[in-house]
């Protein structure tokens, strides 16, 4: 651009993401062929202050419809061996794909991230139901076990040989489903962090 922020040369790059031919480039504002005008304005304005801007992005729009985004690094010209500002070059580098990638992986990411939170929220429901469930089983199995062992020692009458066996066979069976449930509750507590330790010699 010259010094009015007008284009005065063009290469074949800028036509295409344009759409125009550099006739019809050269004379007009680069502001004219980007979505946001006033951030072209402000390359020109932030290089003419610091005389050199590097990876500024913008996004041009073509005369069909076609969006390319560019990043762009724009410097001051001066007159060969003197301090007479000419004007700005900017070379933009079309990021349009890299763009689309980094779109999709952000997407990918968040994603992700709510399947983790559900699964989280789902491994603590799990994690609930178990507890619930083996305070829930152990309830009935303990009356269950405190009959049987009132029939068992004869407390509410006497009992033949063979319903005592049976007895001891129940009573062995309502023991084992019990330390089964005992440790269901023990893995419950430690999956929920309430695990309690109680150290002994």
């Amino acid at each position: 651009t010259d010094r009015s922020g007008n284009i005065i040369d063009v290469n074949h790059r800028m036509c295409e993401f344009t759409g125009y031919n550099d006739q019809e480039l050269i004379g007009s504002l680069p502001s004219l062929y980007v979505t946001e005008p006033k951030r072209m304005q402000e390359l020109i304005r932030l290089t003419q202050l610091q005389e050199r801007v590097s990876n500024y992005e913008l996004t041009f729009h073509s005369r069909k419809g076609i969006f390319t985004m560019v990043s762009c690094n724009a410097l001051v010209v001066y007159r060969k061996n003197t301090t007479d500002f000419m004007g700005i070059f900017v070379a933009a580098r079309d990021i349009t794909q890299q763009k689309f990638l980094e779109q999709q992986l952000q997407e990918k990411h968040q994603e992700l991230q709510q399947q983790y939170h559900l699964l989280q929220e789902a491994d603590q429901l799990k994690s609930e139901f178990l507890a619930n469930m083996s305070h829930e089983l152990r309830t009935p199995l303990n009356s269950i076990i405190g009959f049987c062992e009132m029939l068992y020692e004869e407390l509410v009458g006497p009992l033949s040989t063979k319903q005592k066996s049976c007895l001891g066979e129940t009573l062995n069976s309502s023991h084992h489903l019990l330390r089964l449930i005992n440790d269901v509750l023990d893995l419950a507590k430690v999956e929920s962090g309430k695990m309690v330790f109680e150290p002994e010699p």
